[in-house]
């Protein structure tokens, strides 16, 4: 029988914690199942780490409020005090008190595990606390026991890696999250080889996104300050008829023409949009040939070689409400680059190269551009450099950006995750598009535009 819970009578909102490596422990091998590690869309599956192997004392290790910092986690996700928090694969219950602690006699903190043994010391350690507000679930390897369309917040430290059955799990998690639910995972990062964990515990923000996002999750946003590790918060995402990722080499090639972008022209054609560059050659375009050419069906802009010192190339038709849509690389390992609208009602999207991928980082190991927008030729940025930024973007590879305007509000998305949007303090009539190398050489193809009705977002 499936076990039931009781649900306040007061409005709460339900939160869900996954951590680190508790998850459905791997089943028993059959005499026909093949040996050796198992792997999920090209990525090796890591071993379920147990207490009775050393588990229960990792979780609870002198350097890992230092190392992983959990109160300032918990801050970040603003959990709301009178939530009722399911924290799945609690483990010895490292981020359950600490929940518990934060929401009070209003909250309640639902700690489950697969694990007799962590279920033991999570109840001992809470009975030390003095918290009356953790409830202990003993789960199944094959049902996480999360009431359906209950939870607002899913998060998993370190455990997404080791789900034995990746689709299966999520999509009892998903099933579980209202509609407006968040998925929260916290993973080591594999994009840092200086990270101090065995590989198979590491993954890329990319190859996360290529394995959630088809599950019905879309990336919102991402935070990176801790050490070691991403915070990747996905939303659920009700978008249907959509293609998933095609795969992880080739991201992001993913869903419809716009805001995610898509790779077949004939889609952005029936979406509404046309090209504003041919590929062939700069026409509908002003700008000095010393910094802009055509190569490889891409415009090259190299700062540094305009003659009166203008390196912008701006189209010759003006817009007023629009979605731009384009891809764009840093063609040297030094260069940067602005796009957005021209003229004094433009702005512009600066993507600086060098900055730490984390603080504490070297650059050479982790270099990655970020994004700085700026409303007008000339007044103070408005900082769009957010960790969300830092790690969507893709050094050395082609990225897609996508602006929109509607009205004075504006909108910035790199490679479909938004990263910015404000309003402008500036003019909103019709201008020209500009692109403008800063340092350095950048191309752009695929340069798309969409008209939009005045005043309305899509």
């Amino acid at each position: 029988m499936r076990r039931r819970y009781p649900v306040s009578r007061s409005s709460k909102c339900i939160a869900v914690l996954a951590l680190v490596g508790f998850v459905p422990v791997t089943p028993a091998r059959s005499d026909d199942r093949p040996a050796g590690p198992r792997v999920y869309k090209g990525r090796v599956i890591a071993p379920v780490m147990t207490a009775e192997g050393g588990g229960a004392e990792w979780l609870e290790r002198t350097d890992r409020d230092a190392t992983e910092q959990p109160d300032k986690v918990i801050e970040a996700l603003k959990i709301p005090r009178d939530a009722t928090v399911a924290d799945v694969g609690a483990g010895t219950g490292y981020f359950s008190l600490r929940i518990a602690k934060r929401l009070g006699p209003e909250g309640r903190v639902l700690a489950t595990d697969v694990q007799p043994e962590m279920i033991r010391q999570l109840t001992a350690n809470a009975k030390k606390a003095g918290l009356r507000n953790v409830e202990r679930i003993l789960a199944t390897p094959a049902d996480a026991k999360l009431p359906a369309g209950k939870v607002d917040l899913a998060l998993m430290v370190d455990v997404y890696h080791e789900l034995q059955d990746p689709e299966r799990t999520m999509a009892q998690v998903r099933r579980a999250l209202k509609p407006n639910g968040r998925l929260v995972l916290v993973e080591y990062r594999a994009e840092d080889p200086e990270v101090p964990i065995k590989p198979e515990h590491k993954t890329l923000l990319r190859q996360m996104r290529y394995e959630i996002e088809p599950m019905g999750f879309r990336l919102k946003e991402v935070f990176e300050f801790l050490p070691h590790q991403h915070i990747e918060v996905f939303v659920k995402d009700e978008v249907k008829g959509e293609d998933p990722l095609v795969d992880a080499e080739g991201f992001p090639t993913i869903r419809r023409p716009g805001w995610a972008g898509a790779d077949d022209d004939e889609l952005y054609e029936q979406a509404g949009f046309a090209r504003l560059f041919s590929g062939r050659e700069l026409d509908g375009w002003d700008g000095d040939s010393k910094v802009w050419r055509v190569r490889n069906d891409a415009m090259v802009g190299t700062a540094g070689r305009a003659a009166a010192g203008d390196a912008a190339l701006r189209s010759r038709a003006a817009f007023g409400d629009f979605e731009l849509d384009l891809l764009w690389r840093l063609s040297s390992s030094d260069a940067s680059a602005a796009v957005g609208g021209g003229g004094e009602s433009g702005f512009a999207v600066r993507l600086d190269d060098g900055v730490p991928y984390a603080a504490g980082y070297p650059e050479v190991i982790a270099a990655r551009r970020t994004g700085e927008v700026t409303i007008g030729d000339d007044a103070e940025p408005l900082r769009a450099a957010t960790d969300t930024a830092k790690a969507v973007v893709l050094p050395g590879e082609w990225n897609r950006l996508t602006i929109r305007r509607s009205g004075d509000r504006v909108s910035i998305a790199i490679n479909g995750v938004e990263t910015t949007a404000f309003t402008s303090p500036g003019k909103t009539e019709p201008s020209p598009v500009r692109l403008q190398p800063v340092r350095g050489a950048v191309e752009f193809r695929d340069v798309w535009i969409k008209r939009l009705e005045q005043g309305r977002v899509p």
